[in-house]
């Protein structure tokens, strides 16, 4: 596998990703501002965008991980006061917790079934008091729309319904309190 196909992602489609990002920052924040977060890591960052918007409406310096030397070492120079892990989700080991371990569109990429469910459990693992995780429902206009072009899918893209995220969420031992469907 590529290490650096997100980077080159987020590179082609830069203008996507800004919008795409900003909306998904603004949404996130309205599901989570009454939470008590004194500490966050996004997982798969990205371009950071999210994590950067979350840290400034907590007033905190999010942790930031992903597995692309390219996105690594721009989250560095964008995000200084960020601390970056470069590590594959499934090797990263930390003795730390966060208040909020979350992310936003990256177990619908794992296959098979279990692998998606280890990552929600790596996401509960490294969380002190809260996990979020994002992925894509199934609807006419995603389907045909919203898919990233197959080059950047890694072979592979999961469109959840509601029903089945929730058993893979109970699956990997959490016990979902809020869910938002957002077509």
């Amino acid at each position: 596998m590529d290490d650096n196909l997100w980077g080159r992602y987020f590179e082609k489609y830069l203008a996507i990703s800004k919008i795409s990002n900003f909306w998904r920052s603004r949404y996130t924040y309205k599901k989570i501002k009454d939470l008590k977060i004194s500490s966050l890591l996004e997982l798969g960052a990205g371009t950071g965008l999210c994590s950067n918007y979350l840290g400034k409406r907590f007033n905190l310096n999010p942790s930031l991980l992903d597995n692309d030397s390219l996105i690594t070492d721009s989250l560095k120079i964008k995000f200084p006061d960020s601390t970056i892990y470069n590590s594959d989700l499934f090797k990263f080991k930390s003795k730390r917790k966060w208040d909020l371990v979350y992310s936003l569109g990256v177990i619908e990429h794992f296959q098979p079934k279990r692998k998606r469910i280890e990552a929600i459990k790596i996401h509960k693992n490294l969380s002190k008091r809260f996990v979020l995780i994002a992925v894509p429902v199934q609807s006419i206009m995603r389907n045909k729309y919203f898919i990233p072009p197959t080059e950047f899918r890694h072979g592979f893209y999961k469109l959840y319904r509601k029903e089945e995220f929730i058993r893979e969420l109970k699956a990997a031992g959490l016990k979902p309190f809020r869910i938002a469907v957002n077509p």
